[in-house]
């Protein structure tokens, strides 16, 4: 199947998983808000296991935007969101997780919960790790409180609220109960009474407001951090290793695409562990601003990043130059428009613009891909897949938050999926890149040691691998001869015959001497109409039988000529290593003396040069 092919069979896999991820995701019929949670003593599958409750929960929105709403500096009043709660202002929720989207309003969440056993801690999770604000309270009835009937809610007068929990990564301080549990969420601990209670939960965020409403065990959600810490300390070995690699590779090659695509890497770990909370609960716990802006300041970065290393991965300046250029321009905007955030300082303007360039660029960074891979086929088309599976995990992640898609736990985390994969296709394209770079270089290099005529290797190629063989015989204490080979009245061959005969006849007899050579023999076109076999390992006399050979090779050959067939002749002078020979050039000087008292005895002969 051909590479658009293959993209398309791609695209409608990709279609079909997010088919099949929204009807997975489709909830069934709200219930009556009213309806409470019921606990009961040995509880725990179903409710309290980490399983979606917000069905059992409502919700109200208080007031303007986020972006317009003054960050609270004292916990809420929760009065007035009961008052609503009890007039029928709460709405029941319809999905098994709430997502509000992007710079909602302020928003309380009730659940109610009849304990039948004995009082229980359970933590509870009502919040994304990215959420700005959140203060939880618990709501439980005086010992004065009349006995509600089925289906009433108790006088708000006879409840009383305590403020279990203030939370959220732009909170001032955190309550000593509640905390961040990495890529699960902020979570709160809290003592569960025997009979009625309450939750209300005011949540503000100006990013996209996902509301997860859910129970755990304290052992529940402590073995549910491990084996996540665990997961993700793979995820990002893996990313660290491969930034390593290609900082590695960038800095050996001195090419700046690996140097671009450790960056984008970079980007990656640390915007990721912004997103999940890792960053906030380890590395950076105080800093408020960089939580609120890192998502965008590495998005934009990575995508300015990602779009140079495309750019030299598929020499899109030269191949695309008018979207590369309009590509660059795109990218420098978007940086420049959160690095003006940043001053001002508006999240909403940064994440919009994120946002914004996901839904722009990565559709245009798969079509720049599309084009370059046509240049290269192994490398392009890993890449191909890489942006086609990066895309799918980003729009899917982000429609999902925004509360386009139905949520869904595949839709949430699949941004973290599909770049932990597109990662992985990225290196293997780098490493593709790598090997057509090697290949390239090494195809490059034997060119430059190889006689274009015959091919047999050339002087510099005979320094070059010849030198190893001299050591390596010497080390041995094996012995080394070397033939110096001259074709006979070969300037009567050219001015008789013409060049085009004359490069035929050097050919022929460069394919003598190969075919009398052995595998470990170096033989070489020394220039114009001479030859040179090194011998490893060869003794004199085994050198004379093989000179003797060749000449009776090349003798034996038939070329046609004007006239009849082209007899030809060579001279060969011979000589073997001796302990006065300090290097090749000295074997060569006596050997070029044996073949000039070849020459001059008559030619057509082999001449051994006197040993030292």
């Amino acid at each position: 199947m051909k590479l658009p092919g293959r993209i398309a069979a791609l695209a409608l896999v990709c279609c079909a998983l997010w088919s099949a991820l929204g009807n997975a995701a489709t909830p069934g019929a709200a219930t009556n808000p009213a309806a409470r949670l019921i606990l009961t003593d040995g509880q725990e599958t179903g409710v309290l296991d980490g399983s979606a409750l917000a069905q059992h929960a409502s919700l109200w929105q208080d007031g303007a935007p986020a972006s317009k709403t003054a960050a609270p500096t004292a916990p809420p009043d929760w009065q007035p969101a009961l008052a609503q709660q009890r007039q029928g202002a709460f709405k029941p929720t319809n999905a098994t997780t709430v997502t509000l989207g992007q710079n909602a309003p302020p928003t309380w969440l009730h659940l109610a919960i009849w304990n039948s056993g004995s009082p229980r801690e359970v933590e509870l999770l009502v919040g994304a790790p990215w959420q700005d604000f959140q203060h939880v309270y618990l709501l439980t009835p005086t010992p004065q409180a009349p006995q509600a009937g089925p289906g009433q809610w108790p006088d708000p007068a006879y409840l009383h609220a305590t403020a279990v929990a203030q939370m959220g990564d732009q909170a001032s301080s955190q309550s000593a109960r509640s905390r961040l549990v990495g890529s699960v969420g902020w979570t709160t601990r809290i003592e569960i009474p025997a009979g009625h209670s309450e939750v209300l939960v005011r949540m503000q965020t100006i990013e996209p407001m996902v509301v997860p409403v859910r129970m755990y065990t304290v052992e529940a959600l402590a073995a549910i951090e491990r084996s996540r810490n665990m997961a993700y300390g793979l995820i990002y070995g893996f990313l660290a290793a491969l930034m390593a690699m290609s900082l590695l590779i960038g800095s050996v090659l001195r090419e700046r695409q690996y140097l671009l695509y450790a960056v984008c890497l970079a980007c990656a770990i640390v915007g990721n562990a912004v997103y999940n909370g890792h960053g906030y609960l380890y590395v950076w716990p105080s800093a408020h601003y960089w939580q609120s802006f890192g998502v965008a300041v590495t998005s934009v970065i990575y995508a300015w990043a990602l779009l140079r290393f495309a750019g030299l991965f598929f020499g899109l300046a030269e191949f695309v130059p008018g979207l590369w250029r309009w590509g660059r321009y795109f990218t420098n905007a978007a940086v420049a428009t959160v690095a003006l955030a940043l001053v001002i300082p508006s999240n909403l303007l940064a994440i919009s613009v994120v946002f914004v360039a996901l839904a722009a660029f990565t559709p245009a960074l798969l079509c720049l891909a599309l084009l370059g891979a046509q240049k290269q086929h192994g490398a392009g088309r890993l890449f191909v897949s890489a942006a086609v599976v990066g895309m799918f995990g980003g729009v899917t992640t982000v429609l999902t938050i925004w509360g386009l898609l139905p949520y869904s736990t595949v839709g949430y985390y699949a941004f973290e999926v599909g770049f932990v994969i597109e990662a992985m296709l990225l290196a293997a394209a780098v490493v593709r890149r790598v090997q057509q770079v090697r290949q390239t270089s090494e195809r490059a290099r034997e060119q430059a040691l190889r006689d274009p005529l015959t091919g047999l290797y050339n002087r510099r190629a005979f320094f070059e691998l010849g030198w190893p063989l001299w050591h390596g015989t010497e080390r041995r204490g094996d012995a080394m001869s070397l033939l110096m080979v001259d074709i006979d009245h070969f300037k009567r061959i050219n001015d008789t015959y013409g060049h085009d005969r004359g490069d035929e006849v050097i050919q022929a007899v460069g394919h003598a001497l190969q075919l009398v050579a052995r595998a470990q023999d170096l033989v070489v076109r020394w220039g114009g109409e001479e030859f040179v076999v090194l011998l490893p390992g060869t003794a004199p006399q085994d050198a004379h039988a093989l000179a003797e050979r060749v000449r009776q090779e090349v003798a034996d050959l038939k070329l046609a000529g004007d006239g009849g067939p082209l007899q030809l002749t060579i001279s060969v002078g011979a000589c073997d290593r001796g302990p006065a020979h300090r290097g090749l050039g000295e074997l060569i000087t006596q050997a070029d003396a044996a073949l000039l008292q070849a020459k001059q005895s008559g030619r057509n002969q082999v001449v051994i040069a006197p040993s030292d």
